[in-house]
């Protein structure tokens, strides 16, 4: 029993070192950026993702159009140069699996749940991370957050 409390108390520990993010809004026409937090992170600028981890990012907003469809889209840019980021689920509204549940009513506050996995390949490097969420490639919500990757 003891070391079932312990554990409780560990996974309490680590979901509380996410950190609301500061980041820029990149051009958001649907909706209005309220926070972006990332899980775990101990610095609201740069947070440092450890290579072979994985990272929670979520973006709280509100709709100011109603959204009937999500696709997610990120980018690195590195040097100028925007380099796709491969997420495992696309579309934001595919069984809630991101949080979002399609039709989303106007004025709905809503939170967008994303995995980044950290792959040991990428390099030590400090990088913008561009994030798009768009329903027939206009931009519900856009913003960028600074990132470290460290080893």
């Amino acid at each position: 029993m003891k070391i079932q409390i312990g554990i409780f108390i560990l996974a309490l520990v680590a979901i509380s070192k996410s950190t609301t993010v500061k980041y820029k809004d990149c051009g958001s026409k649907m909706a209005t950026v309220k926070k972006i937090e990332v899980f775990p992170c101990d610095v609201p600028t740069a947070c440092h993702l450890k290579k072979g981890q994985s990272y929670t990012i979520n973006a709280t907003f509100e709709t100011s159009s109603e959204i009937t469809a999500a696709e997610a889209n990120v980018h690195g840019i590195i040097a100028g140069i925007p380099v796709p980021f491969p997420l495992k689920v696309k579309d934001a509204c595919k069984g809630g699996l991101s949080g979002l549940n399609c039709p989303i009513p106007t004025g709905t506050i809503s939170t967008y749940t994303a995995t980044l996995p950290i792959q040991k390949l990428y390099p030590d490097i400090k990088v913008i991370v561009k994030w798009e969420l768009q329903q027939d490639s206009t931009d519900i919500i856009c913003f960028e957050l600074e990132i470290a990757i460290v080893p």
